[in-house]
């Protein structure tokens, strides 16, 4: 990583900006003393936008925020808190505007401006270099301007109409940019992903070695290899497609036919190289994760559609494989889910509350677990389970690009509604994603040597991969289910909970856009209070408040979309009224059987 640390930090001293100093402030040389060459720069920016958060690695406050009551992660029932009546603010949980947190969601609006700001001084530098040294920067430039329409579309997909065709127009004098139509941005960044990534190749191949050599350096996601980066432009490329399916049927079908042809969807997971800049658990968004401890607990939403049998067991040939790899067991060695009804969580908490054990956090009486501690007082008192931290915290992982199982259940979904012809039926795609899911989950579980509990308990951290015959027998229990449903809306909630489950709270912002635009997989009613008559949705954010000051005349034209509650435009018209929620409470999810309360069983 040295190698290029020092190109960025001397090039962002030249233009007086600011980076990831803090980050790599061990590795650099003193910019006072170092200047680089001309030719240098447009790689140092290259690296600097893509080490940036919200692109390819996750966010440490983003995480903290989301991880709690209001929060996205929260919200598609990847984590909750323990559910009580003397947490007050869940009698909010029918008002949006006051549930449901907008914190740090405003950098996605402007990041796919503010963090390519060096765009165009990029550009101008290679525009102005001598013929053979634009060769071997352009595609800088090229990679740059992919990623951004990447982050745009992660802008659209949380606030619709964004600015994005004069974001990065300041340098030109435009202050003030307009809000462009989200479907034109789509249908943009479509079309230039596959063009720029055309261009990419060809540029690369008119590189000199040494030009090459330092791209290799530079390139911190897929250190110089122009394949893999046509690849992920072709399973972005597919994501978007297939998004927009519902309302662009022609044009996306068109598109979907052409990647399929083309042959560049990745055989398999794009990885960025494990590092302490994208990995390390003491900073960014694992650290999120850790420190929302208290509000990290497994809701059966998720884990019964592990759990097949619900008798809170891993049984190898039953149950998911992927069960143990995500969670922790409980203090009897059960994969225990928390109750979605607080009347049940209030009489589980004045129980335990009642036995006076002195170890336990009196703030919330029924846990005590902290990820950067030893698990022993967890698996001595703790009656619920959590996300396992040898996978999701306590690791040194490569990080994902994009996965192969998000293409499998992508394309399935492209055969299942006749989008293209994609050569394989969607239970093979749908069995190949299972598959591939289980193979990725465990390998990212692989790379952490955590063991902070006895030899006894090491399996529930490292649990033994799956032979292939019971990943196989998974599969062909879910592909079971699929031939079993009766329309294609239950075949969907077969495929996207597939897809809902492999993401998870890795990727929870792909989970919760897909969520809105598929209605799938349906999440479980939640009993907050009693006063809970409702189950809010929602579609998308309102605009950051700056913009009412800084950019008002622009936000104007679009006001009528500054809420919760309008759909992104990418939601198909006979899907705007549809529920994500199921239509009725699940008795299984209010009660969850706790081992020694007897009011937490149905009946009492």
């Amino acid at each position: 990583m040295k190698n290029y640390i020092i190109v960025i930090l001397s090039a962002l001293l030249l233009i007086n900006l600011t980076g990831c100093q803090d980050e790599l402030a061990d590795n650099f040389v003193d910019p006072s003393v170092y200047t680089p060459e001309d030719q240098d720069v447009p790689s140092g920016m290259f690296a600097e936008i893509m080490s940036r958060t919200r692109t390819f690695k996750n966010d440490y406050g983003e995480f903290w925020w989301h991880a709690d009551a209001g929060g996205m992660i929260t919200h598609s029932h990847f984590i909750m808190r323990f559910l009580r009546s003397s947490y007050t603010w869940y009698t909010e949980a029918n008002d949006i505007e006051a549930f449901y947190t907008t914190m740090n969601v405003d950098s996605y609006f402007y990041g796919h401006n503010s963090d390519f700001r060096e765009l165009p001084t990029m550009i101008k530098y290679v525009s102005s270099m001598s013929e053979q040294s634009q060769l071997d920067n352009q595609i800088y430039v090229t990679i740059t301007e992919m990623v951004r329409g990447y982050r745009a579309s992660k802008a659209v997909d949380l606030f619709n109409d964004v600015p994005y065709s004069e974001g990065l127009q300041g340098v030109d004098g435009v202050f003030f940019p307009k809000f462009d139509n989200a479907r034109d941005i789509y249908f943009d960044i479509i079309n230039d992903l596959d063009s720029l990534s055309d261009a990419m190749i060809q540029q690369e191949a008119k590189m000199s070695v040494a030009g090459k050599a330092t791209f290799a350096k530079q390139d911190i996601i897929f250190q110089g290899d122009v394949t893999k980066w046509k690849q992920w432009a072709a399973a972005l490329r597919l994501r978007l497609a297939v998004r927009i399916s519902g309302v662009e049927e022609t044009y996306a079908s068109q598109v979907i036919q052409e990647i399929i042809q083309s042959g560049d969807l990745p055989a398999a997971d794009l990885f960025i190289p494990a590092n302490d800049w994208v990995s390390d658990y003491r900073s960014h968004w694992k650290l999120g994760v850790a420190e929302r401890d208290y509000a990290g607990f497994i809701p059966p939403t998720i884990m019964y559609k592990l759990d097949k049998d619900q008798d809170h067991k891993y049984t190898a040939g039953v149950d998911d494989p992927r069960l143990p790899v995500y969670f922790l067991p409980n203090r009897d060695t059960l994969y225990m889910p928390v109750s979605l009804d607080f009347t049940v969580g209030q009489k589980i908490y004045n129980y335990v509350k009642a036995q006076n054990i002195a170890d336990y956090n009196y703030g919330d009486a029924y846990y005590y677990y902290n990820y950067f501690q030893t698990l022993d007082n967890y698996m001595k008192y703790n009656g619920y389970s959590m996300w396992n931290p040898a996978t999701m915290v306590q690791n040194q992982e490569p990080w994902r690009a994009f996965t192969r199982s998000e293409v499998d259940f992508l394309l399935a979904e492209v055969q299942l509604k006749g989008l293209a012809q994609t050569g394989s039926s969607v239970e093979d795609h749908l069995r190949n994603g299972v598959i591939n899911s289980i193979n990725y989950w465990y390998y990212i579980n692989s790379f952490s040597a955590w063991d902070k509990i006895n030899s006894s308990n090491t399996s529930f951290l490292k649990p033994t991969a799956p032979s292939q015959s019971i990943k196989e027998q998974c599969a062909d229990m879910i592909v079971g289910q699929y031939d079993n449903a009766a329309n294609e809306e239950d075949k969907m909630e077969v495929i996207i909970a597939q897809k809902y489950l492999h993401l998870c709270i890795h990727d929870y912002l792909e989970v919760f856009t897909e969520l809105r635009r598929t209605r799938h997989p349906k999440l479980a009613l939640i009993r907050y209070s009693s006063s809970f008559t409702v189950a809010p949705e929602v579609e998308r954010y309102p605009y950051p408040s700056g913009e009412s000051s800084y950019n008002s005349d622009a936000l104007r034209e679009v006001a009528d979309e500054d809420n919760f509650t309008s759909p992104i435009f990418w939601v198909p018209a006979d899907k705007a009224s549809v529920s994500y929620y199921d239509a009725a409470f699940n008795s299984d999810y209010m009660y969850t059987k706790y081992p020694g309360v007897p009011e937490s069983f149905p009946g009492n």
